[in-house]
């Protein structure tokens, strides 16, 4: 088991870590740690803050998104035919 010298991705971080070569060249590899993933993968998506923030709201606002959503998908006009 061959090991390559890495730097983890996450600019936060930064830290030198050893992979195994067939992870890199199965493009893993990339990170020191599952928690370095986690916090890219965030920055980059911001999909848990928007889990957070759908969580926090009631089910009518809820509804309420999705309504403004599809309304600005189709626009008002075809909307209001439906009620």
């Amino acid at each position: 088991m061959a090991l390559v010298d890495r730097i983890c991705k996450n600019k936060q971080c930064g830290l030198k870590f050893k992979a195994k070569s067939a992870d890199v060249k199965r493009g893993w590899g990339l990170y020191c740690s599952k928690s370095c993933k986690a916090v890219h993968q965030e920055n980059r998506t911001g999909q848990y803050a928007r889990y957070k923030w759908w969580n926090s709201l009631n089910e009518y606002e809820q509804k309420q998104v999705i309504h403004d959503q599809i309304e600005a998908e189709i626009g008002y006009s075809e909307l209001s035919q439906y009620g």
